[in-house]
């Protein structure tokens, strides 16, 4: 530009790998606060209905168990779709760093391979089939 000013990151592999790793940061954290949002609300729910059919010593009505049930499976389903789309989009943010390493010569690092990262998911999974067990098993 004529005035003397830069487009600070347009080009520059630095800038962009550092906006990248933000990024990343971000979707971890996102990440982690729709896992604890959502385990907050499967495990009220398992309570609840724990608490709500110990005092009545009696289940509860048939409709209510199904629409706790569908609002379980919603939930698991939604967490899992969200928690899904925050890896994919930090996935591909780590494959543009590992470009930007190449063009400013940072050695690649070997790590070794692991399983992708499901904790969260087979966590919630499992919190979910736990709250529809509170719900259709009778304690009594």
């Amino acid at each position: 530009m004529g005035d003397g000013t830069t487009n600070q990151g347009a080009e520059d592999p630095k800038y962009i790998r550092d906006v990248l790793a933000k990024e990343i940061a971000y979707k971890r954290e996102r990440r982690d606060q729709i896992f604890s949002w959502a385990s907050s609300l499967l495990v009220a729910m398992t309570g609840g209905t724990i608490a709500v059919t110990y005092t009545k010593q009696q289940q509860l009505p048939v409709y209510q168990r199904q629409i706790l049930t569908v609002a379980a499976l919603v939930l698991c389903i939604d967490v899992c779709f969200w928690m899904y789309h925050h890896r994919q989009d930090e996935m591909r943010a780590r494959r543009k760093i590992e470009r930007c390493n190449t063009l400013l010569s940072i050695p690649k690092y070997e790590k070794k391979k692991k399983a992708v990262d499901l904790g969260h998911t087979i966590a919630i999974i499992l919190l979910t089939l736990a709250a529809i067990c509170a719900v259709w098993v009778n304690p009594i």
